[in-house]
């Protein structure tokens, strides 16, 4: 996929890039209309051009803008511009969970076990409320 940092889809302007999956690339966006960041996931341009994956990735979205829980990403729209296909969600400012453990294992240490215990009751409280 081409970089698309300073380029607009929609009314979103994407201003870097926060990630990169097997499915897509995510990045962060300036939404004019409501003065904030937002997080956008585009789907690979040559995935774009397969119904299932389109499908996928659309069920993706439709699933997950239906949950509103603390510990879970809130979508907050679904499109396609020009045959590119992405979802908005919320942008959260910080480093991922991947960033702190890779910080701490530079430091030779690891998370103390308070940590790991918040981390774990927080995606356990995620995946209850996802499942029900």
């Amino acid at each position: 996929m081409n970089n698309l940092i300073g380029k607009t889809l929609g009314k979103y302007r994407l201003v870097g890039k926060l990630g990169s999956g097997g499915m897509a690339e995510v990045y962060k966006a300036y939404q004019p209309g409501l003065d904030r960041f937002v997080a956008i996931k585009v789907m690979h341009e040559h995935l774009g051009q397969d119904p299932e994956f389109v499908r996928r990735f659309q069920r993706e979205a439709s699933t997950a803008g239906r949950l509103a829980h603390p510990n879970v990403v809130q979508i907050l729209d679904f499109d396609q511009v020009a045959g590119i296909y992405f979802m908005v969600m919320q942008f959260i400012n910080g480093p991922s969970l991947k960033d702190e453990f890779k910080a701490l294992r530079q430091q030779e240490r690891g998370f103390s076990l308070k940590a790991i215990s918040r981390i774990f009751l927080a995606l356990g409280s995620a995946i209850d409320y996802a499942h029900r």
